[in-house]
């Protein structure tokens, strides 16, 4: 879909989820296993921006599935109702003010999801988590795994990647960025009932995963660092 196409399905179908895929502008070889992108979106111009970032950056011919949200739902049933549209058996969520830079981002997400061992992976993450305190900054500074131009620091680039690993295990995860199988969302769906707002639900979906990894079911959390 080219990116007038994009622009006109946008304004045609104004406060309704949105389901059409993104051709990369590249001539890069297809692999057979795509992301179904969901992103909440009530700014207009945050939801312009990814999707230009998307449409440079991705490689594959991916689903987007854009659910236009001026009235704040919350993200869980958000996140799950559009998880059901989705045709591909991987799922991104993805907040409506990322910006991708990587080219190839997307396929360095379904390398990691082919991997068995892999049920949860992000972007911004912490290898800690303690009983209080209900984001995955918890612990020492030496614990946070993340890569990424933050906004709120005028785009400075934060990097803790002490190891120097292309990804690292992680606790938990921020909820800027999310993927996981389809399989895995439908064994793990976001709380609806605990959790109706914006906040949370990434806390609780990591933890689920990575409990369910230490009892052998195959689910650890990853954070990428990309390249």
């Amino acid at each position: 879909m080219q990116k007038n196409s994009i622009k006109k399905n946008l304004k045609l179908l104004t406060g309704l989820a949105i389901c059409f895929c993104l051709l990369s502008s590249g001539s890069t070889k297809r692999s057979k296993a795509m992301l179904s992108i969901v992103i909440s979106t009530k700014k207009p111009e945050n939801l312009k921006r990814v999707l230009k970032s998307i449409e440079q950056t991705a490689i594959l011919k991916n689903q987007l599935i854009i659910y236009e949200n001026p009235r704040g739902r919350g993200l869980c049933v958000v996140y799950n109702e559009c998880a059901v549209k989705a045709f591909n058996g991987l799922l991104c969520f993805v907040h409506d003010d990322m910006v991708f830079h990587t080219k190839g981002w997307d396929q360095i997400i379904v390398n990691l999801l082919q991997q068995e061992t892999v049920g949860l992976v992000g972007v911004i993450g912490g290898r800690y988590k303690s009983l209080f305190g209900t984001s995955w900054r918890d612990g020492e500074t030496t614990s946070y795994r993340m890569q990424v131009k933050d906004g709120v620091e005028g785009g400075k680039l934060l990097v803790n990647n002490p190891s120097n690993k292309k990804y690292d295990e992680v606790v938990c995860l921020d909820g800027a960025f999310l993927a996981c199988t389809k399989k895995h969302w439908q064994q793990f769906p976001f709380d609806e009932n605990r959790f109706n707002d914006f906040h949370f639900y990434d806390l609780d979906i990591s933890l689920q995963m990575h409990t369910a990894g230490a009892t052998g079911r195959r689910s650890q959390v990853a954070c990428t660092f990309y390249r």
